[in-house]
C-alpha cells in the first residue's frame, strides 16, 4: 500500500472553555481544507476524550478528493466557526491557540503553532517546527489526547492570554 495513502491529517484548537478537532482532507492538487467532523469538547476534558477525537478525525481524513468549489468551503467553515462558539476567523485568531496532528505510516506527529495574530505580515498560525511532539503510531487514545494538552502548551501567541 502506498504510505501516502495512510496520511492523515488533523487539526487541533484550544479556547478558553473548549477544545475543537476535525480533519484536514489533501486535495488532488496537495492543499488541505476543513472537513466533518467538527467536534467540540469541553476545554476540562479527558486525555482519552481528546485522543478519541483524534482517531475520529484522522478516520474522516482522505487522501486525492477533488478540488472543492468555493460554495463548498463556505458551509465546512461555518460549522467549524460554530463548533468554536465564534462568528469570524478574527475571532477564531484571537481566541485560539492551534496544533495540527498527523498520522504517518510510521509515526503521530503534534505541531504546535505561533498565533501571529490578526494583522501583518506574520498573521495566522505558523509551524513551530522545534517544538513537535512525536509519540508512537500505536499510541493508546489517552496518550494521543496527552501529547495534543503537551503541544498547546508549546503553542505561542501575540495575544497575551490565549
Amino acid at each position: 500500500m502506498n504510505d501516502l495513502k495512510l496520511h492523515r491529517v488533523a487539526s487541533a484548537y484550544r479556547l478558553d472553555d473548549r477544545i475543537i478537532i476535525h480533519a484536514n482532507t489533501q486535495t488532488v492538487a496537495g492543499f488541505y481544507v476543513n472537513r466533518d467532523p467538527f467536534i467540540m469538547l469541553d476545554a476540562r476534558a479527558s486525555v482519552g476524550e481528546i485522543g478519541h477525537a483524534i482517531l475520529r478525525a484522522f478516520d474522516a481524513a482522505q487522501f486525492d478528493a477533488p478540488i472543492p468549489i468555493a460554495a463548498d468551503l463556505k458551509p465546512l467553515t461555518q460549522r467549524r466557526l460554530k463548533a468554536a462558539g465564534v462568528k469570524s476567523e478574527r475571532q477564531l485568531q484571537m481566541r485560539a491557540v492551534h496544533c495540527l496532528v498527523t498520522r504517518t505510516a510510521n509515526e503521530i506527529a503534534i505541531m504546535p503553532t505561533h498565533n501571529g495574530g490578526t494583522r501583518g505580515d506574520e498573521r495566522g498560525f505558523h509551524f513551530r517546527v522545534e517544538q513537535v511532539i512525536v509519540i508512537a503510531l500505536n499510541s493508546s487514545p489517552a496518550q494521543i489526547g496527552a501529547a495534543v494538552l503537551d503541544g498547546f502548551a508549546r503553542c505561542t501567541s501575540v495575544f497575551a492570554e490565549v
